[in-house]
Parts: structure tokens; sequence; C-alpha cells
């Protein structure tokens, strides 16, 4: 395969969703430092595409609006837990506590 050819994607195997870790992780805008979004996953590299191509919320809109400009988000793990739930419960304590100091997160519901 050719140096500049991409490799197909092969999913790997489905999450299991109780004994995987979840990752916790924001979205900083580069230009500010400021935190624009909390997110939770159990494959960073995946959310982290993900978030490249989505364009219909208002996390994409900002992230193509950063990459109109030569820029990307700077994808930041801060908390990790096993199983969904844990994590998720994680994320929504990050969530209330960046809130809490001001910051203005793009996450749906809440705003």
């Amino acid at each position: 395969m050719p140096a500049t050819a991409k490799r197909p994607y092969k999913p790997g195997p489905p999450p299991d969703y109780f004994n995987d870790t979840f990752f916790v992780y924001v979205l900083i805008d580069p230009r500010t430092n400021a935190v624009r979004y909390v997110g939770c996953t159990c494959n960073t590299r995946l959310r982290k595409n993900a978030h490249r191509c989505n364009r219909t919320s208002k996390v994409g809109e900002w992230v193509q609006e950063l990459r109109a400009i030569g820029l990307r988000p700077i994808f930041k793990v801060i908390d990790s837990r096993i199983g969904v739930h844990a994590g998720k419960h994680r994320e929504r304590k990050w969530i209330e506590r960046l809130q809490e100091r001001g910051f203005d997160l793009l996450n749906v519901g809440n705003n």
C-alpha cells in the first residue's frame, strides 16, 4: 500500500460497557485555552476523529470553524473510570464543575 493511501477502516470489538475503561475528555479552544466541550468515550482515537467529521452539532460547527483557520481543538483526557456508568457520572460532574467556573460549554442541553 502506498505511503499516502489510507488504510481501510476496520472496526474493533464493540465496547464492554461494564469492564472497559471510559475516558472523560475535554476539547479546548487553542485560541483562548478555554474548555468548550466535555465528553466520555472508551476509544479516544475514534472519538477524536468523530468530532473532526461532525458538522451538524454545536461542537461540530465549532471544530469546523477552527479547521477553517488552520487550527484544531486540543483533546485532553482529564479522568478515567471502569465502566460506562462510572464514566458518564464523572462526565456529568466535570460538566457541572466547569460550568460553575464559568466555562461556556457546547455540550447539548447545557447551554
